[in-house]
């Protein structure tokens, strides 16, 4: 009955009833479209956030990984430098302990210590200090090193991978390993 009452009533008044309909589909139209609107400004928005905060949570894992790889390589490095100067130190304790060398005389060490070189394949030059400084090496250079750390510590009786330096003689970069030769008699170093 409703439906029949609305019926005649629209045919009476058209013009009322367009207007009606317009409003009300216009009316319709515009909460939809602001709806849709409003869940796509709320979607976009929120992909947004999670992207962004995606993107920092990602940057900060890669950069962490990236330090640790870092360290490690660099301890990996570092262990790698100690062993090797560990066998050089080695390597020049036995020289110093060798008979020949023991003996402290510059003609008879220098053929030996020339052989050695070309052995060990890891050293640049070789040489004998002796207590007052004086060196004198495989190029056939007398130098005073009184002043080195090299020399200073080595004459207190430790063996010495000093830090790099230019060399006096090479005028390279250089880390001079060296040991005190023991005395036959006391315990100074004999050089």
């Amino acid at each position: 009955m409703m439906l029949k009452l609305r019926k005649v009533w629209l045919k009476i008044n058209r013009r009322c009833s367009a207007k009606i309909n317009k409003k009300y589909y216009s009316f319709k139209w515009r909460s939809r479209n602001l709806i849709l609107l409003s869940i796509v400004v709320i979607l976009s928005i929120s992909i947004s956030v999670t992207a962004i905060t995606s993107y920092k949570i990602i940057k900060g894992l890669l950069l962490d990984s990236l330090k640790e790889q870092a360290l490690l390589k660099t301890r990996q490095g570092q262990d790698d430098i100690d062993n090797w100067l560990a066998i050089r130190k080695t390597e020049i304790k036995t020289l110093a302990n060798s008979a020949v060398v023991r003996s402290l005389d510059w003609p008879v060490m220098e053929p030996y210590l020339q052989s050695e070189l070309k052995r060990l394949q890891t050293f640049l030059l070789m040489a004998l200090s002796i207590p007052d400084g004086t060196l004198i090496n495989t190029y056939q250079n007398r130098l005073n090193v009184k002043d080195r750390e090299f020399f200073q510590r080595s004459m207190a009786g430790e063996t010495v991978a000093a830090d790099p330096i230019i060399g006096r003689t090479t005028k390279q970069l250089q880390i001079q390993i060296s040991t005190p030769i023991p005395a036959e008699i006391g315990i100074k170093p004999a050089g």
